[in-house]
C-alpha cells in the first residue's frame, strides 16, 4: 500500500482551528523546520491521533476504526545533542 504524500507544514498552520482528517492517514513533513515551527504545528494538530516519527524510519501501521479522526504522522528531524 503506497504511503500518502506529505502535506505542507504551513498549510496546517494556516488552517482554522485544530487540524484533523477523516480521509485516511496523512503525513505532515516538518523536517528541516525550526523547533518553534514544529511546536506550533503540534499545537494545531488534533492531539489524539498524532504520531511523531523521526525521518529515516518507517512508522508502524495502525488501523483506525473509522469513527474519529485519522492518524496524522508528523515527520521530524532526529533530536540534536548539545
Amino acid at each position: 500500500m503506497p504511503r500518502p504524500a506529505p502535506q505542507a507544514v504551513w498549510s496546517a498552520l494556516r488552517a482554522p482551528g485544530l487540524v484533523w482528517t477523516q480521509a485516511g492517514e496523512v503525513t505532515v513533513d516538518a523536517t528541516g523546520q525550526d523547533d518553534l515551527v514544529v511546536l506550533a504545528l503540534l499545537g494545531r494538530l488534533y492531539p489524539e491521533n498524532v504520531t511523531l516519527h523521526p525521518v529515516g524510519r518507517s512508522p508502524a501501521r495502525t488501523t483506525a476504526d473509522g469513527t474519529g479522526p485519522s492518524r496524522l504522522v508528523t515527520l521530524v528531524d532526529p533530536p540534536q545533542t548539545h
